[in-house]
């Protein structure tokens, strides 16, 4: 992630991802077909009922399919072509029962650039007790691993704004003296090294492209069998995002009771931000989102991002969860700011209601409550002094632009809103924290860590 201070800015787009007819050589497709939208979170092919589950009901849709009951329409179930090979027939409901019963197979999935790649089912038969190892480049790959229970199979994590060896002991016990770093940027040389160090799984990010390491990978499946799941780890592309990432990972490991804890928890999320925004007075509310990293000076220029619809922050997804949150500029501003800069002033001129401020590093080790508030509350000053009247707060973005995200939403949005019941929302954060990561903690010690949103008092 770029460390200039950041004004993200949400763009809502609408996704159109080209679905594969057949497979062809290596495990990319390709297709003629019409673009449609895949609108299931769950994307590996034999989820035939677009749901977020790889179960019976798809056997029996699939089975009606087959028997004439139901006409397959590629554009209506794009998933219902279990084995990739241009028809629905018998050998989808082969391979289906595999998946189902937990057999060996191969299973494709749609990346999030409406490619089908091919994995090893179940995923976790790859590690062949630790001989082989995973690599994630970013945390928010660790913490997926973490709710499937795998994070003892990483060894490689990028070494960006958070390095190996630098990681917060408290959500990652253990894995500091476990995991080496690696490039950021992938490209064919690191296939070559990762072979050479038995990596099975790599789980990359979009915006760092690797798109060398994902073919060498594709051309020799065959001989090596290297798993690359090129799903979002903390933004969105083409209207995917870590929710996907983690519920297409649990069906590819046969981990999908750990995912539907997660599943039902974001569900129950959804369903408290709809009951506080229903409630009289839930009014609207202006918001602009700076980033900060610490010791990062708050007076240079801010850089407004523009995203298109393929490449969305966590934070700025995160943001769009709760409707009730709007940008106060136009997208002629959004493009000029984007191309020219922005000073803080002109930052400043808008007077949002709200500045929501994301801070990134969270995870690492070195980042303490301390340092997080002194910088913090130096940042909210800078913008008081040059005439911002509205509230500030602040998320760290690992905290708000991934998996955590369903649990601070509420906690956000209970600063800003007094529709949103505070004690629920805290109980909502720490039900996450407590489930779904290590910390161990109190909710007393949860509102008193890093992971809780900051406000400025002065």
């Amino acid at each position: 992630m770029d460390k200039k201070t950041t004004i993200i800015i949400a763009v809502v787009a609408v996704v159109i991802i080209a679905a594969a007819a057949a497979f062809v050589l290596m495990n990319k497709n390709s297709s003629d077909d019409d673009g449609y939208d895949i609108g299931c979170k769950l994307k590996v092919y034999g989820n035939v009922n677009n749901d977020n589950y790889l179960d019976k009901k798809d056997l029996s849709l699939l089975n009606d399919m087959i028997e004439g009951k139901i006409t397959w329409s590629l554009k209506e179930y794009p998933f219902a072509d279990v084995d990739k090979s241009g028809a629905v027939d018998q050998s989808d409901v082969t391979l289906l029962k595999k998946f189902l019963n937990g057999e060996s197979a191969t299973m494709y999935y749609m990346d999030c650039q409406g490619d089908a790649y091919r994995v090893h089912y179940p995923l976790t038969e790859v590690f062949e007790n630790g001989k082989y190892c995973a690599f994630t480049q970013f945390t928010s790959g660790i913490d997926m691993l973490t709710i499937l229970g795998l994070e003892k199979n990483i060894k490689y994590l990028s070494d960006g704004d958070i390095k190996a060896g630098k990681l917060d002991e408290t959500l990652y016990p253990g894995l500091n003296s476990q995991i080496k770093g690696a490039n950021l940027k992938l490209n064919a040389d690191d296939y070559e090294i990762f072979m050479s160090n038995n990596v099975k799984l790599v789980l990359l990010d979009y915006r760092w492209g690797a798109a060398d390491l994902i073919e060498a990978a594709a051309e020799d499946y065959d001989n090596y069998g290297m798993n690359i799941v090129n799903l979002p780890l903390n933004r969105g592309v083409n209207d995917t995002n870590w929710e996907d990432t983690l519920i297409t990972l649990g069906a590819m490991c046969n981990l999908q009771d750990k995912t539907a804890k997660y599943i039902k928890y974001l569900e129950k999320v959804d369903e408290k931000i709809d009951e506080a925004l229903a409630k009289a007075g839930a009014k609207n509310k202006t918001y602009l989102m700076p980033y900060f990293s610490l010791g990062y000076d708050p007076t240079d220029t801010q850089w407004l991002e523009l995203r298109n619809g393929k490449n969305v922050f966590g934070d700025v997804i995160a943001m769009e969860k709760i409707p009730a949150f709007k940008c106060p500029l136009s997208s002629a501003e959004i493009e000029e700011f984007d191309n020219n800069g922005i000073e803080p002033e002109t930052l400043v001129s808008y007077q949002p209601d709200v500045l929501v401020v994301s801070c990134y590093g969270y995870a690492g080790g070195d980042y303490t409550l301390a340092k997080y508030k002194e910088d913090f509350n130096n940042f909210a000053k800078t913008y008081r002094d040059i005439g911002f009247k509205g509230q500030i707060v602040a998320l760290t973005f690992e905290s708000f632009g991934s998996l955590p995200c369903a649990g601070s939403l509420l906690t956000l949005a209970s600063l800003v809103w007094d529709q949103f019941d505070e004690d629920e929302a805290w109980e909502l954060m720490y039900e996450y924290y407590s489930t779904f990561t290590n910390f161990d903690g109190s909710l007393k010690d949860l509102k008193n860590s890093k992971y809780a949103p900051l406000v400025y008092e002065g």
